[in-house]
């Protein structure tokens, strides 16, 4: 997602590593940014009000993580690193303040959101 930005949209989007075991955002924390994973794997947990933990998804190299926290701007998950791995790191508000200039890059972030959606849609199908 960050290769098809235009220059001046860049700064928005920066790469990180994420070595194993390290956590790339903590659940009740605020949404700053919204990741898409180039390589290696995540495990996202949810604690629940008692304080036991449940694992919520294992994301991997091609998905967008954190859009889970957009709309209450707090992340709804914890994100821990599987292995080392790489992001691109999309500031929030300007990147989607953006796709509204660029209707290319508005496309792609709503087809990267449905399909996220999508897959949420069919691990509820399969727990059903």
């Amino acid at each position: 997602m960050c290769a098809g930005l235009h220059p001046q949209e860049r700064p928005a989007c920066v790469w990180r590593k994420v070595l194993a075991g390290q956590t790339l955002y903590q659940q009740g924390e605020a949404v700053r940014f919204v990741f898409a994973v180039r390589s290696g794997s995540f495990k996202s947990t949810l604690t629940l009000s008692e304080g036991s933990a449940r694992i919520c998804a294992f994301p991997m190299a091609g998905d967008l993580i954190a859009l889970d926290g957009v709309a209450r701007s707090t992340h709804t998950t914890t994100m821990t690193a599987l292995d080392d791995a790489h992001v691109c790191a999309i500031a929030r508000v300007p990147r989607l303040q953006a796709t509204g200039q660029d209707p290319d890059m508005q496309a792609r972030l709503g087809r990267l959101m449905s399909d996220e959606m999508l897959k949420t849609q069919k691990v509820l199908v399969l727990m059903g």
